[in-house]
Parts: C-alpha cells; structure tokens; sequence
C-alpha cells in the first residue's frame, strides 16, 4: 500500500516527502541528543576543577596523616621549663604570660590575653603529657578584643 502510494506521486512530490523525512529525523536526533551534549560539555568543563579539588584532598590527607604520625609519636615529660615553653608558644605575645611554682609540683600559668583556640591547644598539649594534669583553670572572655581571653589555671607534674 505504501509503495503503491510512493510510486503514484509525481518525482516533485517525492523529493518534497524525502526531505521533509530527511528534516523531521534531523530535528528529532537533534531534540535527542541536545540534552546529552550539554550535560557532556558542562562535566568536561568541570573535570579540571575536580582534579584540582582531588589534588588538594590528596594533599590534605597527606597532611592530616603527617599530624596522626606526630600526634601519636610519644609525648615527653612536662618539666616547668617545657611547660614555660609550651606556655610562651601559645601566647600571642611572651611577655603576657605568668609561670610559678606551688608546693607539691604545683605549676600555675596566667596570661593576661591569649587566643581561645591556641589555649585550648595548649591545655591538650599538656593532657597529652604522660606527668601532667590540669587540676584548676580559670577563663574569663576579654570584651575588647573578640577571640582573646584571659585564663589561667594550674599543673600538677608528677615525677
């Protein structure tokens, strides 16, 4: 039926039937295809940024097994003078920082202004001591300066 139709239209008439057929598959591969080219050209332009998202994990990872490798590594004795050395690192400026000695092993560190963060690396630092515990500790937020404090608190050392 379909040939018989094909065959009774006039040469003219086929060529029009032809390439209507030939523009109705174009516009419909194309109408196909599209969404696929522009999800394809938006992920090439993104794999550079990946890599370099990737590159910099890579790097982070190699960091942060670095820190558990020294972290892990054993902890000296705390003595008044690591602890002073400890104390003075933490403080944004040396001079702020008071040490004495108690009775007992008794070592009591003050700053008058320091870092939130630095002090709570600090306090770790010396928990992480195999002789030394903090038995008392004071902080007070400084109104002026945000981030800053003033503490101080006190070190038991063993021997």
């Amino acid at each position: 039926m379909i040939r018989e139709r094909w065959f009774s239209l006039s040469q003219r008439e086929r060529r029009a039937v032809l390439l209507g057929a030939v523009g109705t598959a174009v516009t419909v591969g194309y109408l196909l295809l599209e969404p696929f080219l522009v999800e394809r050209d938006r992920l090439a332009s993104e794999v550079p940024l990946l890599r370099q998202d990737l590159a910099q994990m890579q790097d982070l990872v190699a960091e942060v097994k670095k820190l558990q490798v020294e972290v892990s590594a054993p902890v000296g004795e705390l003595s008044p003078v690591t602890l002073g050395q400890m104390a003075r690192g933490a403080a944004s400026e040396p001079d702020a920082v008071m040490l004495s000695e108690g009775y007992g092993g008794l070592l009591n560190v003050a700053f008058e202004r320091v870092d939130y963060r630095q002090l709570v690396d600090l306090l770790a630092a010396i928990e992480g001591r195999r002789n030394g515990a903090i038995t008392r500790i004071k902080i007070d937020q400084l109104a002026e300066t945000p981030g800053l404090v003033a503490a101080s608190f006190a070190v038991t050392v063993t021997r």
